[in-house]
């Protein structure tokens, strides 16, 4: 058996394990959605809501699709959302969850 040690701060890691993982989930179909999101860009929303969002990664893709909307990321389980707020908390304010 190899010495394992604690990881101090688990939670991080493990987050940004998961907006990896997403991310990567969501790199596949992005470009056929594009073509659906570019019909709104003229003129672009003024608001957004992202409903499910989970850990936010849809949720900023949308921030960086529309920069000049208010997005909104709402989801049902509370260690997504935090972690959303951690990892896109450079989009604040115009981005919330």
């Amino acid at each position: 058996m190899s010495a394992s040690f604690p990881n101090p701060n688990p939670a991080p890691l493990a987050g940004q394990a998961v907006i990896r993982a997403l991310s990567a989930e969501i790199e596949l179909p992005w470009p056929q959605e594009e073509a659906l999101f570019a019909r709104y860009r003229d003129p672009a929303p003024e608001r957004i809501l992202d409903a499910g969002c989970g850990p936010g990664v849809s949720t900023g893709r949308l921030a960086e699709l529309f920069p000049a909307t208010q997005v909104l990321g709402i989801d049902a389980i509370d260690a997504d959302l935090e972690l959303a707020r951690l990892h896109y908390s450079h989009l604040a304010p115009r981005v919330a969850f």
